[in-house]
């Protein structure tokens, strides 16, 4: 298995190219970074056994592309639900990614487009279109008036909830195939 440009750590050519599987992972990660954290490990532990054993079988091609059939099937809910919701997708990711920052991290433009693995300027945009549509607004930070956090508003805050119910029931509906495909895939 060859490494990504991102792993030989040319990162020059990583930033040139681009990668689907990006997409769909950081999508995962802004609808659930704890389940995006259990699919890394696993994919890590998986291809570092593989690494000691170059030859891949019919059964190894077939699990991985059933992984990633049933992390593409809930991508695509995802899409349809924010786009049903007047949202495109990143808008949607960003506002959760808001909501579901991990304690003691405040939401700065950085931290989202880290969080979202986007550019900053993508980020700012992104934080631009939601504000005129006021689901978000910036604030100042009170010690350091150069920060600049992106804040939920209530009407934010509402529409998130709506579309994260709505993802919550997905999951419950479709995570048993998700799961079974992950067992199938680190072999338990």
């Amino acid at each position: 298995m060859l490494p990504s440009p991102a792993h030989r750590g040319d990162s020059s050519t990583a930033n040139a190219l681009h990668d689907p599987a990006t997409d769909i992972f950081a999508g995962l990660w802004a609808i659930s970074p704890k389940i995006a954290a259990e699919i890394l490990i696993v994919l890590r532990y998986t291809f570092d056994m593989d690494a000691q054993n170059d030859t891949l079988t019919a059964e190894d091609y077939r699990v991985l592309s059933e992984f990633r059939h049933q992390i593409r099937r809930f991508l695509n809910f995802s899409t349809q639900a924010a786009r049903e919701y007047g949202l495109e997708p990143r808008q949607h990711q960003l506002l959760l990614a808001i909501k579901g920052m991990p304690a003691g991290v405040e939401p700065t433009i950085g931290e989202l487009s880290e969080r979202l693995q986007i550019r900053h300027n993508t980020a700012v945009e992104l934080v631009d279109r939601l504000e005129e549509r006021e689901f978000v607004m910036r604030r100042r930070g009170v010690a350091d008036r150069r920060n600049v956090y992106v804040d939920l508003t209530e009407l934010g805050e509402k529409l998130l909830a709506e579309l994260s119910l709505h993802h919550l029931r997905e999951l419950r509906s479709i995570g048993p195939e998700l799961v079974r495909a992950l067992d199938a895939l680190i072999g338990e």
